[in-house]
């Protein structure tokens, strides 16, 4: 049952990381705590290195945005053009 649970962790993580949604993250993360708590000691060490990368690196592309895609999508929220002056 850990493994299943491991396995959707991994999708949502995925599913955050290229879709920029921000509940993926957050389910991703439950899923993973639920499959730490199922898994053998032998195998627990193995199975944190990759899951908890795999999140932390969706919760960085989610949560943190590059200054210039930031400036970008301020603009596009506003309704302003850049590089049209008259």
């Amino acid at each position: 049952m850990a493994d299943f649970f491991q396995l959707v962790s991994f999708a949502f993580s995925m599913a955050a990381f290229f879709l920029k949604m921000k509940w993926t993250c957050w389910a991703a993360l439950f899923f993973f705590v639920i499959s730490y708590f199922n898994l053998s000691l032998d195998k627990r060490l193995e199975k944190v290195i990759t899951g908890s990368g795999m999140i932390v690196v969706s919760f960085l592309s989610v949560y943190i945005q590059a200054p210039a895609l930031a400036a970008a999508q301020a603009v596009q929220q506003s309704g302003l053009q850049v590089g049209m002056s008259s």
